[in-house]
């Protein structure tokens, strides 16, 4: 996946609990240097927690210029009660991840930061796959980002794994993506929690699924590591969260993402 052409992020740039969406009755206030949006409803995970984080998505692919959705609508079933998020229990996060995590950092970072997360390494990059790249003619691999941040002394208290969505269609089948999962779980010590985001590419939907679940029996064997569901997310058409390339999220998305993310993560916490 190419990185999408950046859409603007409707989140907050203070110290908010948590990440804004434009909704019904925002305003628009002007400024000598521009403006500024402020919306109305507060983003949260659109299930309970335990929902979120289960169930069944690639050669690097072009992302579209337009942005899929309507970035004026909260995503079904968000909070909306104002409750204090700040506890994750975990103070440091890192990441790896390709075009999807590259394009929602910023929420990430937003949405996490809210959370009480202090040290965050996120390492997104387009068309990263997990295995494939040497970091000249295509994107450093998945498996080599891991171990150069490993050999640079990262330590978190959490890791999570954002990888796949390059790689289902491109194998023969089930032996592959096993390998795949276990190579880069295996450089994880399992003393560690883990969360490894799943995958949606809907031109190779059976492959997606396939790999997804491979993905929870690998991590339900690891144990310590939750699976986050971002397919259920992604191939919702009432979400809202795609682009018009049915792959990378919309700015609504990026928030959906990140905010699934830390609900995963406070599984683990």
């Amino acid at each position: 996946m190419t990185a999408p052409t950046p859409e603007p992020t409707y989140y907050t740039a203070g110290r908010s609990r948590r990440a804004f969406l434009i909704g019904g009755g925002a305003a628009v206030v002007a400024a000598a240097g521009g403006f500024a949006l402020w919306g109305s409803g507060v983003l949260a995970g659109a299930d309970d927690a335990a929902d979120q984080v289960s169930s069944g998505g690639a050669g690097p692919v072009d992302a579209g210029n337009d942005a899929g959705g309507d970035a004026g609508d909260q995503p079904d079933g968000a909070n909306r009660d104002g409750g204090d998020d700040s506890s994750a229990g975990f103070a440091s996060m890192a990441m790896v991840g390709d075009s999807i995590t590259e394009a929602s950092t910023p929420a990430l970072q937003q949405v996490l930061g809210d959370r009480g997360y202090s040290s965050l390494d996120i390492q997104g990059k387009h068309s990263r796959r997990i295995e494939v790249g040497d970091g000249k003619g295509a994107p450093l691999s998945g498996i080599r980002t891991l171990f150069d941040m490993l050999s640079q002394g990262t330590s978190p208290d959490a890791w999570v794994i954002a990888l796949g969505t390059n790689d289902v269609g491109q194998y023969s089948g089930e032996d592959d993506y096993v390998r795949l999962i276990d190579e880069m779980v295996g450089m994880l010590s399992s003393d560690i929690p883990l969360v490894w985001v799943d995958v949606y590419r809907p031109e190779f939907l059976d492959a997606s699924q396939l790999f997804n679940q491979l993905l929870r029996e690998r991590l339900d064997d690891r144990g310590n590591a939750v699976v986050a569901d971002w397919y259920s997310r992604a191939s919702d058409p009432d979400l809202g969260v795609l682009r018009s390339d049915h792959i990378h999220p919309n700015d609504r998305g990026t928030l959906v993402f990140a905010d699934l993310v830390g609900d995963a993560l406070s599984q683990l916490a």
